[in-house]
């Protein structure tokens, strides 16, 4: 977890504050809070290397693949009140000294006070298309991922007053993770 008041100069003051979650051999969960009292836009931007190419783009999901398309392919899929996918030139640079062309994917949400921008870097492997979705939940933000025969459930509490409630779970935890493995 890290934030940020580099934005406290602007005429409508912010704070951003950005936690990483890494399940290893699984996905990654990025949370951007924007804490404000005015106008704001909040934009996430993802550089990627030269060679991939995106898929395609909907319901707030990318997912990307190679050119190749021998690699893994990434769906990258953007949780926020309102936003949206653009695609931007950019640069990345694989050796001191050179700069190449690249794709950056940005995903752009407007707030009109504080907002909340939860992203899920998900690889597909072996032809297993994850699946993310929001589920309704009380005093903050819930998510089912369904990966390689495994169902997931992730809780992000709003305030540390009050717990979190789906309607399977009770928390009191700032973040909660549970899987299901259907494997077995």
């Amino acid at each position: 977890v890290g934030s940020h008041d580099g934005y406290n100069s602007l005429p409508e003051p912010a704070t951003h504050t950005r936690s990483i979650m890494f399940l290893k051999n699984n996905y990654w969960v990025l949370r951007d809070e924007l804490e404000s009292n005015g106008f704001q836009q909040l934009k996430a931007y993802f550089h990627l290397n030269p060679r991939v190419a995106q898929l395609h783009s909907k319901d707030n999901t990318v997912r990307i693949v190679s050119e190749n398309g021998h690699s893994a392919t990434l769906q990258m899929a953007a949780f926020s009140s309102n936003g949206l996918w653009t695609k931007e030139p950019g640069w990345v640079s694989e050796c001191y000294g050179e700069k190449k062309e690249a794709p950056v994917f940005a995903f752009t949400v407007l707030a009109n006070g504080s907002e909340e921008l939860v992203t899920f870097l998900l690889p597909e492997i072996a032809g297993h298309k994850p699946q993310v979705r929001e589920i309704e939940a009380l005093n903050g933000r819930a998510f089912e991922i369904d990966v390689e025969g495994r169902h997931d459930v992730l809780l992000l509490r709003d305030s540390e007053e009050v717990p979190i409630e789906t309607a399977r779970f009770v928390s009191d935890f700032d973040l909660t993770w549970v899987r299901f493995d259907k494997r077995d």
